[in-house]
């Protein structure tokens, strides 16, 4: 799943966008697709990984399955790493529950026709389960976006 952002501001010193998930996919019969990348913990990875894929350990549900997020912008105002979101190859995150993430950051004022990483980014989201994972239909979580001008 991907989301085109869209901003226009004037504020002298451009924008930040962070979002964040209120959170981890939950269903209706309590079952969870934990934060990118496996662990115990479930706590997410912080700093961007390439995509890894689950490695289900049976007993283990916080193996099963996981999520992440990711963003086309590069150059986000808290990174000192360049190409945080990855070089040529998407890299996730999994510290976006409840803990805003900085996906998209422009330092003056944008309009979208600025084009990608000026006015406009594209957010992803990517969802692998193992076939251990617990079956469900109603996976969900909101998912919130903020956008602060800079002045």
């Amino acid at each position: 799943m991907a989301q085109q952002l869209r901003v226009d501001t004037n504020a002298l010193n451009g924008f930040s966008v962070t979002v964040f998930a209120d959170q981890t996919l939950t269903s209706g019969n309590g079952a969870t697709i934990n934060p990118f990348v496996n662990g115990p913990d479930a706590g997410g990875i912080a700093s961007s990984t390439l995509w890894d894929g689950p490695t289900p350990v049976l007993g283990s549900i916080d193996t099963y399955g996981h999520w992440g997020l990711t963003s086309d912008d590069n150059v986000v105002s808290s990174s000192t790493v360049p190409s945080l979101w990855g070089n040529a190859q998407a890299a996730y995150v999994g510290n976006f529950i409840n803990n805003p993430v900085e996906v998209f950051y422009h330092p003056l004022p944008a309009l979208q026709s600025g084009g990608m990483g000026v006015g406009t980014t594209t957010v992803a989201y990517k969802v692998e389960i193992s076939n251990l994972q617990e079956a469900a239909k109603d996976y969900t979580a909101t998912l919130t976006y903020i956008a602060t001008p800079v002045f």
